[in-house]
């Protein structure tokens, strides 16, 4: 099941955002997840940072807190992608 997670959080959330969104993303991590920015900073891919978001809080959680960023920072296609993929 944690890998089903995995796979919404790559594919129908972080790969679908620029590197500068990423960032911004990162920025608001600290303020969701109990991770710390020198943490975040050894997250040096997508595939680390969602290994690190779901350590952090969960597998579920981890994506509704990625999909209440994605809100947060306007990115609504992108958290809509992830919404719908988390109900499947």
């Amino acid at each position: 099941m944690e890998s089903e997670y995995k796979k919404i959080l790559l594919l129908s959330g972080l790969d679908q955002i620029t590197e500068e969104e990423l960032q911004r993303f990162k920025f608001f991590v600290t303020d969701e997840f109990k991770i710390s920015r020198s943490n975040l900073e050894d997250a040096t891919n997508r595939t680390k940072l969602a290994d690190q978001l779901i350590q952090s809080a969960g597998p579920l959680s981890a994506v509704t807190k990625t999909i209440h960023i994605f809100r947060k920072l306007n990115y609504m296609h992108v958290a809509n992608c992830l919404q719908e993929a988390k109900k499947r």
